[in-house]
């Protein structure tokens, strides 16, 4: 017989219908919210992406077009050298930077670089999405940051083009551009740039500037714990100062040095051998005018670049600029102007200053411009100071007293005490200076004769005095006062050697400069600096004048330079009370210019041309052409196809003016030179 099931037949319950409402209603809602979510994601993703290209768009002004990939240069240091190629000085405002081609760095440092901050940089497009989500891993997990997650390029573009200021729309903007960089950028440009432009600390900038500043070691020379120190800093260069935070530096270093290990760049043994090795940076060296050596010289040479070139092109232009200095003639012209200062100081003598160039080209070997250069006292009396020059100004009259009055050596003069009508019912009754009676122009000169100065320079006109001053390279405001003809008008000692130097090479006015050459930081020529002479006295005058000055140092108020070994000629020059006394003076090769006074104007005891400056000037002169080897030699004559020049027949009378009518007059033959003087006799 059949079985028959009795299993119960379960039947809805009255709450039946309540549940199924429920079901289907919570159904619905999982529904709509997986709807809204989707919504609020689609939502969240098109503002991500409008922002990214909103980003994206924005930094496409400021990224270089592939074609100027070459123009890029972070501001350089300017590095200059003397004549001998040793450095001198390096110049920068802010940023100590010395850029450096990526073949130039050694492949150790790259990847002790490339190991710390971006070990897929040769891999990625500009970002690393590996290294983003560790980073943001770590942010949840350890509730810091411990690294970064920006790469080389990331960091490239924000130290170039954005600014440092941590912001969400800057963090996409560096994404957007650290990609627009690697399509336009090689790999290596991009660790060529990166390199050069991000702060290793203590004011330097670029890995180049940095071996130098903290190991004084070109990169060739750097070894592995030094190249993983300097990796180490750019994360955080004031933090981990080795200089300051030690502990911190040699910390990062390590890990640095792990990296490699890990890497292979190095093996585990080295890694380990080099965390031994102490950090080994060497002590701050000063910078600025503290670094620099031969101060007074450097000043002047950074100054004459700054006119040629512009601020920005010295401060930031990464010139290599070679300079005419002698730095042995430098140091010791310094110690002989000391040394002379010192020797006269019981006769209140505190300062002193000197200038040596060549005359044939204006190249200054030498410029000191005070008895010592201190961090206290950096003032360049040399080249800024305006001093009275004293009788070394008549040079200038008996100069403008041959070209405009046609005088020659031989040309009588008075030298009687005289007052003298300056107008508006003044008169000026100079100290005569002299023995009284008639000179030739040429013994008055070598006597340094006041009165008859006094009698040229009016004669002439003071006018025409400043003229000739200021045409042989006086750039001082001299204004033509009748006490010109006397030096009461100021004069700096670079002038004067200037000026000078027209004597010495047969009337060419050279431009003084401490600049030989320039170069780009890229070692092209820019600028070879040739010397520029402009003829600015007749050849004859020159020579007559140069010969009437070999007459003061063999036998008149510049005795004392007596004994060189080649021809010399020069002048004295001393101020009332004795504030300023100067010797300027030449032979074929050299130039030289000589003061001492104070800075106060104090007047200085017994002191005069011929027993203080002239004495140093000489020892300057012996030891400079020790050094250089320019002794001897002969000054340009005159040539014998010259025509000789009229000489003017004029009266030099108490304010009157001199005649424009020319005359020839038959030469008496005056002595002093190869020009005669006129018959008429002066008052």
């Amino acid at each position: 017989m059949a079985q028959t099931d009795t299993t119960p037949i379960e039947t809805p319950g009255p709450d039946a219908p309540d549940q199924e409402h429920w079901a289907w209603r919570g159904l619905r809602v999982a529904v709509r919210v997986v709807i809204a979510l989707e919504v609020i994601l689609l939502v969240i993703g098109v503002g991500a992406v409008a922002a990214a290209y909103g980003a994206y768009k924005s930094i496409l002004p400021i990224v270089p077009e592939a074609e100027d990939i070459g123009d890029y240069q972070p501001a350089a240091t300017t590095i200059l050298y003397a004549a001998n190629g040793e450095e001198i000085a390096r110049v920068f405002d802010d940023e100590d930077r010395i850029l450096v081609d990526l073949k130039d760095v050694p492949e150790l440092v790259q990847e002790a670089t490339i190991a710390i901050e971006d070990k897929r940089f040769h891999d990625h497009k500009g970002f690393d999405p590996i290294r983003l989500v560790k980073v943001t891993q770590l942010e949840m997990t350890e509730g810091g940051q411990t690294q970064g997650g920006s790469t080389i390029t990331m960091q490239l573009a924000r130290e170039i083009y954005l600014s440092k200021r941590k912001s969400f729309g800057r963090k996409i903007q560096e994404l957007a551009l650290a990609i627009e960089i690697e399509r336009k950028f090689s790999k290596d440009q991009i660790l060529e740039m990166y390199l050069n432009q991000v702060c290793y600390g203590d004011r330097t900038y670029g890995i180049k500037a940095a071996a130098g500043r903290f190991f004084h070691k070109d990169l060739s020379e750097l070894e592995l714990h030094e190249a993983a120190l300097l990796a180490a800093l750019p994360n955080n260069p004031e933090g981990r100062s080795p200089y300051n935070f030690p502990e911190a530096a040699k910390q990062r270093r390590d890990l640095v040095l792990d990296v490699m290990a890990e890497e292979h760049y190095v093996t585990r043994q080295e890694a380990e051998k080099a965390k031994d090795k102490p950090l080994g940076v060497k002590e701050r060296a000063p910078r600025g005018l503290l670094s620099y050596r031969a101060p007074y010289f450097t000043q002047h040479a950074i100054l004459e670049l700054t006119e040629r070139y512009g601020h920005d092109a010295v401060y930031g232009g990464g010139l290599r600029v070679y300079t005419t200095l002698n730095l042995e003639v430098q140091a010791r012209a310094q110690e002989i102007v000391r040394r002379g200062v010192e020797r006269s100081s019981g006769r209140r003598v505190r300062q002193g200053a000197a200038v040596i160039m060549e005359p044939t080209t204006g190249h200054l070997l030498a410029i000191v411009g005070g008895k010592q250069w201190s961090e206290e006292d950096q003032y360049n009396r040399a080249t800024l100071a305006e001093r009275q020059p004293g009788s070394s100004m008549k040079p200038y009259v008996w100069t403008t007293a041959m070209e405009v009055l046609g005088m020659g050596p031989g040309s009588p003069v008075s030298g009687a005490p005289a007052s003298f009508n300056v107008g508006g019912g003044l008169y000026w009754s100079p100290n005569p200076g002299g023995s009284g009676g008639m000179y030739t122009l040429s013994s008055a000169l070598k006597a340094s004769v006041n009165i008859v100065s006094a009698r040229l320079a009016l004669t002439a006109g003071p006018e025409a005095v400043v003229r000739t001053a200021k045409k042989m390279g006086i750039r001082s405001n001299i204004r033509p006062f009748p006490s010109i003809a006397l030096g009461s008008e100021g004069v700096t000692v670079l002038d004067q050697a200037t000026a000078y130097s027209c004597f010495a090479n047969g009337g060419y006015r050279p431009t003084a400069t401490c600049l030989a050459k320039v170069l780009d930081h890229n070692g092209i020529v820019i600028d070879r600096c040739d010397p520029e002479l402009d003829q600015v006295l007749d050849q004859r005058v020159a020579y007559d004048m140069n010969n009437m000055m070999q007459g003061v140092i063999q036998g008149g108020t510049g005795r004392a330079g007596r004994g060189l070994p080649a021809p010399a000629g020069g002048k004295t020059g001393t101020t009332d009370r004795s504030c300023d006394a100067w010797f300027v003076g030449f032979t074929p090769k050299l130039t030289t210019a000589v003061w001492v006074g104070n800075d106060e104007n104090d007047p200085m005891y017994g002191v005069y041309g011929g027993n203080v400056p002239c004495p140093i000037w000489k020892e300057l002169m012996e030891m400079t052409m020790e050094v250089t080897g320019k002794e001897g030699g002969e000054f340009p004559g005159p040539g014998h196809s010259l025509p000789r020049r009229p000489q003017k027949r004029v009266a030099l009378v108490q304010g009157s003016p001199a005649p424009d009518k020319e005359e020839s007059s038959e030469s008496t033959g005056g002595g002093g030179g190869g020009r005669g003087a006129p018959r008429e006799l002066f008052y």
